[in-house]
Formats: structure tokens, C-alpha cells, sequence
């Protein structure tokens, strides 16, 4: 399983690019962190992986997995405020296709007592742990976790710690794009943005 970029980048207005000429092949068995400064470009890169936005030149290809096997985690994903969590993740399972979640999934990312609750009524560390629920409870091929302790306690870090060693057992890919030393410190592969 490998996701290759080739010579990408990406500009908004056409002049000012965010990134430029990035190449690099992610393979399966590693944990990436996309590393640098603020505005270097971690986001807009996992969001081109996502196939979210696209590159204005260069490509990316996915070799023995697909985009359909995707999940993301963004700070400024925005979920459905009206739904509780539990409808929520029915509705998102099933355009998934998967059938049903089970009981210890939802005790490991510590949903049990938010099942019946509304999203909007939730603090912004709940919403991210729905977040990680929604992205990785099917373990899909890839997964991005652009910040992903974002609004996070210890509990909270602690359910990053047992998706990202999941991944590491499972082979598959999983990126994170940080500057935050106890997420970089998760990671065996570090790529430094300029």
C-alpha cells in the first residue's frame, strides 16, 4: 500500500504557493508527521492526500488502496450539530456500509455516556473524540489526523495513542500533520516542511 506525490503544488491565487514540488511516497507499516512551521502547508497537504482539494500541478497516486478507504480529522471539520451522536454515527456507518458498531468501539473512544446526546450540546474535546470515532472505527486504508489532539485531555490523547499504535499493527497508512511534540513523539517518520 503506498500513497505517491509527485512534484506537487498547490497556490490559491496562482502567484503564492503553499506548497511546491513536494514529492514523497508513503508506505504502509509507518507512521508519518508532517512537521513545520505555521503556514508551511501541513493542512493543505493532508487535504490534497484526502483528495479534498486538488494540486495546481503534479500528481498523487494511491497504489493498493483507495480513496473510498479514507478517513480524516480536521479542527475545522464541522459535524452535524443537530443529530445526536448516535445518529450521527448511524447515518455515517451506513454510507459506509458497515453494519453496525459495536459496544467496545464505543467505550473506546469514550462515546458511551454521549450516545442520546445532540452534537451541539457537546464540549469541543467530546466533538473531536466523535471525530476520531467517525474517521477510524472501520479502520480505513489511510487516515489523516490533521492536529488531532486539538481541545484533547490526557483521556482524550490517550484514545490518539491507541488509534496510531491500532495503525502501526494493521500495517496501513495513518499521517498526522503537527507541531506538537507528544504527537510527533507517536510517529517513526517525520517530514519537515519549509
Amino acid at each position: 500500500m503506498q500513497i505517491i506525490a509527485n512534484n506537487i503544488s498547490k497556490s490559491y491565487n496562482g502567484f503564492e504557493f503553499v506548497i511546491k514540488n513536494f514529492s514523497y511516497s508513503f508506505n504502509h507499516s509507518n507512521c508519518y508527521c508532517i512537521t513545520g512551521n505555521n503556514g508551511s502547508g501541513k493542512s493543505t497537504l493532508l487535504r490534497l492526500l484526502a483528495g479534498l482539494s486538488q494540486p495546481t500541478s503534479g500528481t498523487i497516486r494511491y497504489e493498493e488502496c483507495g480513496k473510498n478507504t479514507l478517513g480524516y480529522v480536521a479542527p475545522a471539520m464541522n459535524l452535524y450539530e443537530d443529530l445526536t451522536v448516535k445518529e450521527l454515527c448511524e447515518f455515517q456507518f451506513s454510507a459506509q456500509t458497515v453494519a453496525s458498531f459495536s459496544r467496545e468501539m464505543i467505550e473506546k473512544y469514550e462515546l458511551d455516556t454521549l450516545m442520546n446526546k445532540p452534537i451541539r450540546s457537546l464540549s469541543s474535546g467530546q466533538k473531536q473524540r466523535v471525530k476520531l470515532f467517525v474517521a477510524s472505527s472501520n479502520q480505513p486504508d489511510i487516515l489523516l489526523l490533521d492536529e488531532p489532539s486539538t481541545n484533547l485531555d490526557n483521556r482524550g490523547f490517550s484514545i490518539i495513542e491507541k488509534i496510531v499504535d491500532d495503525y502501526k499493527k494493521s500495517q496501513k497508512i495513518i499521517i498526522i500533520a503537527s507541531n506538537v511534540q507528544n504527537e510527533i513523539d507517536l510517529t517513526n517518520v517525520q517530514i519537515p516542511l519549509q
